[in-house]
């Protein structure tokens, strides 16, 4: 069973990720965060998860700083980047930080659905 934590600032974005993960036998939404500060919040207080599904632009602590810090203290834990940002520069920047992944927020479901159990696979 995977583990799924989703950080995105927007509540509808969340929600619907949260509606489009339940439908999988194999994955499972351990937990839900606004931006990355909730996200290390939750982590560092024990909620399980292998996979972090987190947007790029955030207040607090965006998705490159989160994937930083959970690459540094939570090597295990494999980060995909969900963003709408298509400009040159974030993905590499994503991947520098540690980023397993860089999805766009226009992948088709079955994409974004593929992308988690493949990271989720190379992880173990």
């Amino acid at each position: 069973m995977i583990q799924l934590l989703i950080v995105d600032d927007h509540p509808i974005v969340r929600a619907g990720l949260i509606q489009l993960f339940a439908y999988e036998p194999d994955i499972v939404v351990s937990g839900k965060a606004e931006n990355g500060a909730v996200a290390l919040s939750l982590i560092r207080g024990g909620v399980p998860c292998q996979v972090v599904l987190t947007d790029l632009n955030m207040p607090e602590i965006d998705g490159i700083e989160l994937t930083k810090t959970l690459t540094a203290e939570f090597p295990e834990i494999s980060v995909i980047l969900l963003t709408m940002h298509a400009k040159e520069g974030f993905a590499e920047k994503a991947m520098e930080a540690g980023a397993k992944a860089f999805v766009l927020k226009d992948t088709e479901a079955e994409e974004l659905i593929g992308t988690v159990r493949t990271v989720a696979a190379r992880a173990n």
